[in-house]
């Protein structure tokens, strides 16, 4: 029996980059000595939701996934990794066009730390 993490792995392997429903993107990069890595992208209404937003539609079965992140809590979903919150500090930065100071302010953010079997899995794609 396949669940629709062994689905997404598979697409991912074979495509180089599948759609999470609710979530965001996962994506095959080159990583150069350390071979092929797996890189998330977190989608624009899950960002927003974090950060203070409306929550995004529910989407099984990533809706429990999507939970646990707008609550601050990890999820781990077996076979693919380890999804979290990270909080990102604000900061000034200048406009390259005008050389004004701008504040980008404190954010949340996912992540997915992949686990060590999708890695070893990908890593020769």
């Amino acid at each position: 029996m396949t669940g629709p993490t062994d689905a997404l792995v598979e697409e991912l392997i074979a495509n180089g980059s599948v759609e999470v429903p609710g979530l965001g993107e996962l994506g095959l990069v080159d990583g150069g000595s350390r071979g092929t890595i797996v890189k998330f992208w977190a989608a624009s209404e899950l960002e927003e939701a974090l950060n203070g937003g409306e929550a995004p539609p529910s989407r099984a079965p990533w809706s429990d996934v999507s939970r646990s992140l707008r609550a601050g809590e990890r999820h781990e979903v077996p076979g693919l990794g380890v999804f979290a919150v990270r909080e990102r500090r604000g900061y000034v930065t200048r406009s390259p066009a005008t050389g004004e100071p701008v504040e980008v302010p404190a954010r949340r953010t996912a992540w997915l730390r992949v686990c060590s079997a999708l890695k070893a899995r990908v890593r020769d794609v």
